[in-house]
């Protein structure tokens, strides 16, 4: 079987060997796809096409640019803490919980004396919802921690150091409602 020939392109009159449409065209677009030849647009002649091309920061800007940063490997013993300390974390926060409504317990001795309620109440209530205010921002700040890949055994400690010292303050606030005259 032989192989099928081309016919020869016929030419315009005014541009010699381009072919009927050399300002541009389908014709044009197809004769510089070929391969050895360099890729032109054909309403400017000789200009290549990746000299028209824009960029969206100027070249020198390249050299400035620093790579990006490898990402940190997790750290086996420091994600097994936080998780132990972060399943740990509502149990305290329910002991101090319960421990803020045994301070309730206090307004029995204002029988005799005078005490001041208001103080008394907000140490009150302070003692019962702080640590789970705690529980929730320790428990968001760790998991955060965490997935980025960042040290997060401290945050529950942190967690519980606050619980604690809340507690201690809501005492003392307890406390003082009591002395009030």
């Amino acid at each position: 079987m032989a192989a099928p020939t081309r016919r020869p392109r016929a030419s315009s009159p005014g541009v010699a060997g381009r072919g009927p449409r050399a300002a541009g065209g389908r014709d044009a677009a197809r004769r510089s796809s070929r391969p050895g030849r360099a890729r032109t647009l054909g309403f400017r002649r000789g200009i290549p096409m990746m000299a028209l091309v824009t960029f969206s920061l100027p070249p020198e800007s390249f050299r400035t640019l620093r790579p990006e940063p490898r990402g940190r490997a997790p750290r086996p013993w420091d994600v097994a803490t936080t998780i132990v300390l972060l399943v740990l974390l509502p149990l305290l926060a329910l002991a101090a919980s319960y421990a803020g409504v045994v301070l309730a317990s206090a307004a029995r001795a204002c029988g005799a004396q005078a005490c001041d309620a208001g103080l008394m109440n907000l140490g009150f209530w302070i003692a019962v919802i702080a640590p789970w205010v705690i529980l929730v921002v320790g428990l968001v700040v760790a998991i955060i921690r965490l997935v980025r890949h960042r040290l997060a055994f401290w945050v529950p400690l942190v967690a519980i150091l606050s619980m604690v010292a809340v507690w201690f303050i809501a005492a003392a606030l307890v406390g003082a409602g009591l002395t009030a005259s």
